[in-house]
């Protein structure tokens, strides 16, 4: 069962898709909805294996916008708004890829505010890709969060099996920009050498730079930073050597750090206990890897992975700019917030992240601030403060150029539907709109209402004045 919350507004089409599934007194509302009002209406839908959606309208529905769902059975709920924000839990950085977020196995991404923390707190999907997100619910997957802002203009999602859905999907969202773009490598000091306990006693390392990197195993035990000793480690590695892993049923604990993965791979895979927290502002003095605990270097493109175990306590940010994060596993705390080229969950189990609002970005890509990107956006220089559809465009009735005003541009296109009393419009829908006391014409008594809506250039026009004389034909 899919129980999602999808943030659409209305167009045309559902006008069609209510006449064909609702033949109820309902439908009827539901085609003026559809037409003239932003939606704030639930929709129950139920999706056939076959990806084809058939729709069950309730009393007071209004059917949302056509999302694309591959197989499996499944019901969803529709709620229209349009909500954006600047903080991002869980970001996926590739502009194109094909499920750059991809959930599978009998996983549940669970993004929820921090404690003290009531801000926007979002997954953020910037590829562009109709399969930008993949839920694979065949085994379980599921998705809680309050929002997910993916930048595809069209559903942006791909979902098989039977998913959890439990988020409001904002497809057409603009661009998060990577918060952590400015970020640049730390300072590399001498080669420490490499880090290779010669027991499975606890063994401490300073921070520094470490060459030949670490890649434990059996039951050995390093600890890094801890109390009196935070700060930066810088590793290097190639293929299975060096690097930053674990295996077996090693352990590392590393407080107070940042652990910079110059090259080499990531892969903490132990069954062991594994803690890694980062600094904070009481014990290091440089504000800028304040809160990072993991930094992958931008030309490092080695894969990383976390395999969750109940032994595994994160903190902080983890940041893989241009690289694939695997987790696997059997669920863990993720820390405060994930940032990678492509996120690829999978396993058994809850990864809990809790965003407490860190390293915010604003959106880019919205030229007029109506929360649809520029690439999907019909009408990008609507007015503040107006409501719009999924193109971007004025759902003011008779807002021709769809800008959020009645001006003389949309006079002009009042011309292009002037058909005269008793003689048919072309039924269009900018034509319907227009057609003010439902006669199915568009003469000088619909241009009289329409010039009572004229606002003039850049003055917000009145969503309701078009509506007058709807009752009573004549």
């Amino acid at each position: 069962m899919i129980h999602a919350l999808f943030a659409k507004p209305s167009d045309s089409r559902y006008r069609d898709l209510a006449t064909v599934t609702d033949h109820s007194r309902d439908g009827a509302i539901q085609m003026r909805c559809a037409s003239h009002l932003f939606i704030c209406c639930f929709l129950t839908l139920t999706l056939l294996g076959t990806g084809i959606a058939q729709a069950q309208a309730p009393e007071g529905a209004i059917v949302g916008w056509g999302q694309q769902v591959d197989g499996g059975d499944a019901a969803q709920s529709f709620t229209a708004m349009i909500a954006r924000g600047t903080g991002g839990g869980v970001i996926t950085l590739d502009p194109t890829g094909e499920c750059s977020l991809s959930i599978s196995g009998n996983v549940n991404l669970d993004l929820e505010p921090a404690p003290g923390w009531d801000g926007d707190t979002a997954i953020r999907v910037n590829s562009d890709n109709s399969c930008a997100l993949c839920v694979d619910g065949s085994l379980g997957g599921q998705i809680d969060a309050p929002e997910t802002d993916i930048v595809a203009c069209a559903s942006g999602y791909c979902f098989g099996g039977d998913p959890v859905i439990n988020t409001i999907i904002n497809p057409g969202s603009p661009v998060m920009p990577d918060p952590l773009a400015y970020l640049k490598a730390p300072p590399i000091g001498p080669d420490l050498g490499i880090i290779d306990p010669s027991s499975d006693d606890p063994t401490y390392y300073p921070p520094g730079y470490y060459a030949g990197g670490m890649n434990i195993s059996g039951s050995k035990k390093v600890r890094l930073g801890m109390g009196g000793s935070p700060g930066i480690y810088v590793f290097e590695g190639s293929g299975n050597n060096g690097g930053f892993q674990t295996n077996g049923d090693a352990s590392v604990i590393a407080t107070n750090v940042l652990i910079y993965m110059k090259s080499g791979k990531l892969d903490l895979g132990s069954t062991g206990e594994t803690t890694i927290t980062p600094m904070d502002e009481n014990h290091y003095t440089n504000a800028t890897y304040i809160g990072i605990a993991v930094f992958q270097a931008r030309d490092n493109t080695e894969d990383a992975r976390i395999n969750g175990t109940t032994d595994m306590n994160l903190q902080g940010s983890y940041y893989f700019p241009n690289n694939l994060l695997e987790v696997g596993g059997i669920g863990t705390a993720l820390g405060n917030q994930l940032i990678a080229w492509q996120l690829d969950l999978h396993g058994t189990g809850s990864y809990i992240i809790q965003y407490d609002g860190r390293f915010p970005s604003p959106e880019d890509g919205d030229i007029d601030g109506d929360g649809i990107g520029n690439a999907c956006d019909l009408c990008p220089s609507t007015l503040g403060g107006v409501e719009v559809d999924h193109t971007g465009c004025s759902l003011i009735p008779g807002d021709f150029d769809g800008d959020g005003d009645i001006d003389l541009s949309d006079l002009s296109d009042f011309g292009l539907c002037l058909s005269g009393p008793s003689i048919p419009h072309d039924g269009s829908p900018p034509c319907m709109a227009i057609d003010g006391d439902l006669d199915k014409d568009a003469d000088l008594k619909d241009l009289s209402r329409y010039l009572l809506c004229f606002s003039g250039a850049n003055v917000l026009a009145d969503p309701q004045c078009a509506d007058w004389g709807r009752n009573s034909p004549d």
